[in-house]
């Protein structure tokens, strides 16, 4: 969400300072490492998703998007790069503030409430009473009313699929919902509940559950649905993404997109040619590693209203506009 907006005009040499200032921030470089202008990215040691990261940071901050070829060469881009880049977009070079910068696996909201949970968590009896009063009255406003813009992505599945490297002492293969025991801590305490029965009931529909898996323990999971979600229909071919979850602490490590890249020939496998998802739309981050690193194309966007636990969608594909309690892909 922005913060605030139009500080001042900047010129091409401060944009060069604070791109520089992003790139610590958006890659966790920090102060202490000397940073030159020309330098490339790649050469600072930061892999294809911390690019990722930096170049959705910097279209954030501006408030505007860089163009394609720039993605296309993410290994050779450099802070001059990104800093012409936005010179050459051209208007003021005012900036725009933006929420800090997330990792690709995060999604807005979700970490945030992670965070304030855990914190209340560590505070006793009193403290885990209040996290879950505070998460009982967040289901109940979010069941009262709810508005969540997203974009669709999709991509056909048929030719040569993108791999990601898949850290090492981490293996992926689907869960079979048999035992509690890998998601251990993987939720807050406040949320285990929830999300453990939220889980459950969604695998008994058939839903798959592709995981990653540190020795006997899980450390993200994907949610595959072969004929949509509760409120999902998808066309004939095509497997629906539900929801990518990673452990806190297993974060920032590229385990997230390994998986959605292991992922594509895992429904290919299953007989699918398609997998569609839908990302909220200010997950910046997530949209631009899916398209640019996973090869999904925006199909669309959508909006899901609730109202008094009433679902509606409407959504623009092709040109058209369409509405009703589920969302068609």
């Amino acid at each position: 969400m922005v913060a605030s907006v139009h500080l001042h005009a900047k010129s091409a040499e401060e944009v060069v300072a604070e791109v520089a200032r992003i790139v610590r921030e958006a890659s966790g470089i920090g102060d202490s490492r000397v940073l030159t202008a020309e330098e490339p990215l790649a050469a600072l040691g930061l892999d294809s998703l911390a690019i990722v990261n930096v170049v959705a940071a910097v279209e954030a901050t501006y408030g505007r998007e860089l163009p394609d070829a720039l993605w296309d060469d993410r290994r050779g881009i450099s802070i001059a790069a990104l800093a012409a880049a936005i010179a050459e977009s051209g208007g003021d070079l005012a900036i725009v503030r933006s929420a800090p910068v997330m990792s690709a696996a995060e999604q807005p909201g979700v970490s945030r409430s992670e965070r304030l949970f855990l914190q209340l968590e560590q505070r006793g009896p009193g403290g885990r009473a209040a996290a879950g009063a505070l998460h009982r009255s967040v289901i109940a406003a979010h069941w009262l009313h709810a508005e969540r813009p997203c974009v669709i992505l999709a991509r056909d599945l048929d030719g040569e699929l993108p791999e990601l490297p898949v850290p090492a002492g981490v293996t992926i293969a689907p869960y079979d919902g048999l035992s509690d025991a890998p998601l251990a801590g993987i939720w807050t305490r406040t949320q285990a509940g929830r999300m453990r029965a939220h889980l459950r009931r969604r695998m008994e529909t058939g839903i798959v559950c592709l995981a990653a898996w540190e020795s006997e323990r899980i450390v993200a999971y994907d949610l595959l649905g072969p004929e949509g979600a509760e409120d999902v229909t998808t066309s004939p071919g095509t497997c629906f993404g539900l929801n990518l979850f990673e452990r806190r602490e297993a974060r920032g490590r590229g385990i997230g997109l390994a998986l959605l890249a292991a992922s594509l020939p895992y429904t290919r496998d299953l007989g699918f040619s398609r997998q569609a998802t839908i990302v909220l739309e200010r997950n910046r981050p997530m949209i631009a590693a899916a398209t640019q690193l996973l090869g999904f194309a925006v199909r669309g966007r959508a909006q899901r209203s609730e109202l008094v636990g009433r679902v509606h969608w409407s959504w623009q594909r092709h040109g058209s506009t369409c509405s009703g309690p589920r969302l068609v892909i």
